[in-house]
Formats: C-alpha cells, structure tokens, sequence
C-alpha cells in the first residue's frame, strides 16, 4: 500500500488513515494530509485576520479625525481667515449653535457615495473611522456645552474647552484631545492652563435649545 507523501508511516494493522485518529502527519504538512479540516481552518483565519485589517484601518480613521479636527478649528477657524472663520465665529457668539449642521448632509452625502462605490472593502474602513470621529466629535462638544461632566475625562475636555472660548480664542483647538495642541504648539503653558481651567470649570451648563434643536422645532411649527 502506498503512503501518503509527508506521513511518517501507516498505522498498523488493516487501519486506514481515516480509521486511526491517532494517526498523524508532520507538524508542517498536516493540514495538508487532514484537507477536510484545514480549509475551514484557512477561512477562519483568513477572515480573523480580514477582521483585524479592518478595525487596525478604522481605528486609523478616528484617529486621523483628530488630525482634521484640529486643522478645521484652528487653522480654518482662528489662524486664517476662511469660508470657515465666518461660521465659527457665530458659535462663539452664541454657544448654542454647537453642531456643525453645515457639514452633516455633504457627510452623509459622501459616505452614501463611498459605500455605493467601494462597497465593503477594506479601505473604506479608514473612511468610516473619520465619520465616526466626527460623530463623536458632535457628541462630545455638545455635552461640553449642555450637560454635566459625568466622569474625570469629560471634566478635563470640558474645562480646556470653555477656557479656549474664555480666555484663549488662539490656542486649545483641539476639542476631543490636546494631542495637536502639543505638537503645532498652541497649548498654554501648564500654569497658565490650570489657571484658566479653573476659571472655566465654574460655568454651568447651558440652558435652552442647540441649533439642531431650533431647526426642528422651527421645521415642525411651518410644517
């Protein structure tokens, strides 16, 4: 009887290979000589790995929001003057038009056209990760406006967030981290920052409607 090539030897007796599940193959060419299980085992992998590929390029687009977070508020919103500047100017006028309205249909718009034309693969993925940070973004900035910090993390974006509308309209752009702040050099000087936090930090809440909340409103009483 032949041997399969790559197996030690046939198991004794009349038992067959499929007979004797005691009987193996070496370590490098098993899954070679067991084909019924390596396959499944392959596609499992294949699609584990699929799966990290995936979250590694998500992750990688939030953290990329961050990037342009800080690009649109500081330099399009403060540093240059931009179609942007007008626009953000009417939020620290008025805190209350804390939503970005302005960008909520081309978002969506772009993210109906991305998934219409890339589909389900793998690089849309970092594309989803920057949507998804900007939707955290929206969540986050409201909450630092309208409501109590519930834990030490908000406390801190909170209080670096309203000293910027305070005392530093130049400096703490970033509003979900101060990662960029650090690296372009638009943090405060640790002292002065604990200084003016402290003073921000005692503001209530806002009370009243965001703008999303007046637009609605607005839309049912025409309607």
């Amino acid at each position: 009887m032949s041997r399969s090539p790559g197996c030690d030897r046939m198991p004794p007796g009349n038992a067959t290979p499929r007979q004797s599940p005691l009987w193996s193959c070496r370590p490098l060419i098993a899954l070679g000589c067991s084909r019924p299980i390596a396959l499944p085992l392959f596609s499992r992998a294949d699609k584990l790995d699929a799966m990290f590929v995936r979250l590694l390029l998500f992750a990688g687009g939030v953290f990329a929001w961050t990037f342009v977070e800080y690009a649109i508020h500081g330099w399009l919103g403060h540093r240059f003057h931009t179609f942007a500047t007008l626009l953000h100017a009417v939020h620290h006028q008025d805190p209350h038009a804390v939503f970005t309205a302005g960008a909520w249909i081309p978002v969506t718009l772009f993210t109906l056209a991305a998934i219409t034309i890339f589909g389900n693969s793998a690089g849309i993925y970092t594309f989803y990760g920057i949507v998804a940070g900007f939707i955290l973004y929206e969540v986050i900035h409201y909450r630092i406006h309208f409501a109590h910090p519930s834990n030490r993390f908000e406390q801190r974006l909170r209080a670096r967030h309203l000293a910027h509308h305070l005392r530093a309209p130049d400096a703490i752009f970033g509003v979900t981290t101060a990662l960029w702040d650090h690296a372009f050099g638009t943090e405060p000087a640790a002292d002065e920052l604990r200084r003016i936090e402290r003073a921000a930090a005692s503001l209530p809440p806002l009370s009243g409607e965001s703008n999303w909340r007046r637009a609605f409103t607005l839309a049912v009483r025409r309607a």
